[in-house]
């Protein structure tokens, strides 16, 4: 007797739909979705007339534009948007300026923050459910080596030098939308991370989060301890402490607080020192990205005055300090003879700045770039770097130290 074959070509035949449809689906998701073309158009034009390298430079303007027009005549050649989002980063990062630079374009991050201590990097912190990795090192993002993955996103990333490197790989290595584009992961929910410490070892799979929720669920076990917390989220502020007799300034942004003006906060700064018998001020700048340089100004005009505090100043400065933020510490440093303390900083003092942006309308990317060139600091030099050297360690973060603030505090002026 025969046996009936139609159950079994049935069988493969809906089978073979499906691949077809998931191969279909996948196509569709991976697509190339936005008209790239009229946006690379503009990039490329607003940055060959405005920015200032490429203004000045005419071998260099031809590289960049042969550069963007190569990207223009390979787009049916990329599988989604992002794997064009990450060949334009490469360009303009070859440019080799911080303020120069297409900005992340994820809204929703792998809930955690990472630190980079000898080119390891760390976990120093996340939400509720994942405490186990704090501390630990990060070796594998869907099983591919972080090393060769800090290597992939060197490239695409716009910095001033190395110090820079470090305070945006850990940004840049939480984004889901630049791992897809560089073909680290192929799904951008349920990321597989491996970490490592001590003698433990341990995989989780994560989704990502928007930002605003990651930033507010971050476990932040020493928030309160930390004394630079407490200004975390504001531009400016200040705290006397009495132990110490030092001022603590936190200046975060180069930028006027709507609720609290730059005039009431000098005015309470030099009320607070006449008010107390302060030996110390220390300004910390070590989270100031930049903004406008002259709203420091009149402070430091205001606390030359106070001779007394003529060469007994603290400037923090590290690897978060930039453009803006770097003119201050210079000019608090020659006009109070003040000291600089922590680690190199991430901006260049001799790079361009006065920076610009603009938005491209089609893929809705920010770029920013620079329309000035600025000399500060002798040439060769490619970082502020302080006078007494004090580094920040993973294990700082795990014992809820500030080894720079300390080592401030405990500093005896000679």
């Amino acid at each position: 007797m025969k046996k009936n074959k139609l159950p079994y070509v049935y069988i493969m035949l809906v089978l073979f739909c499906a691949v077809i449809l998931g191969l279909i689906f996948n196509r569709s998701q991976n697509a190339v979705r936005i008209d790239w073309k009229p946006d690379l158009q503009l990039l490329k034009q607003e940055m060959l007339n405005n920015e200032v390298s490429l203004a000045t430079n005419k071998k260099l303007s031809e590289t960049f534009a042969q550069s963007i027009d190569r990207v223009i005549g390979n787009l049916k050649d990329y599988g989604n948007d992002d794997e064009i989002k990450i060949e334009v980063s490469k360009v303009i990062a070859s440019l080799g300026q911080s303020h120069t630079a297409l900005q992340p374009w994820d809204e929703k991050i792998i809930p955690i923050k990472l630190y980079m201590q000898d080119d390891k990097l760390y976990a120093i912190d996340t939400i509720k459910g994942y405490s186990e990795i704090l501390y630990l090192e990060l070796l594998q993002i869907n099983n591919h080596p972080v090393k060769k993955v800090m290597r992939q996103l060197s490239v695409l990333i716009s910095k001033d030098n190395n110090q820079g490197l470090k305070v945006k790989i850990p940004v840049f290595m939480i984004c889901p939308s630049i791992l897809y584009g560089l073909g680290i992961i192929d799904n951008k929910e349920g990321i597989q991370l491996e970490f490592r410490g001590g003698n433990k070892d341990v995989k989780i799979k994560i989704d990502p989060i928007k930002i605003n929720k990651a930033q507010s669920g971050f476990l932040s076990p020493y928030k309160e301890k930390l004394l630079y917390n407490k200004f975390i989220n504001k531009n400016y502020g200040f705290e006397y402490l009495p132990t110490n007799k030092s001022l603590y300034v936190a200046y975060n942004f180069c930028e006027e607080d709507t609720n609290y003006a730059l005039s009431k906060f000098e005015d309470d700064i030099i009320e607070t020192l006449q008010s107390y018998q302060a030996e110390k001020i220390i300004i910390d700048l070590r989270r100031n990205p930049g903004g406008d340089s002259t709203l420091l100004e009149a402070l430091i005009h205001r606390l030359e005055s106070q001779e007394r505090f003529q060469g007994h100043v603290l400037v923090l400065i590290g690897r978060g300090t930039a453009s803006s933020a770097i003119q201050n510490a210079i000019k608090i440093q020659e006009m109070l003879d003040a000291k600089l303390m922590g680690e190199a900083t991430g901006g260049d003092p001799n790079k361009p700045g006065e920076v610009r942006s603009l938005t491209l309308p089609n893929s809705g990317l920010h770029l920013s770039y620079s329309t000035q060139k600025f000399h500060l600091q002798n040439k060769g030099i490619d970082a502020l770097f302080p006078n007494i050297q004090v580094d920040y360690l993973v294990a700082d973060y795990q014992n809820g130290i500030d080894p720079v603030l300390t080592a401030a505090l405990d500093y005896d002026f000679q």
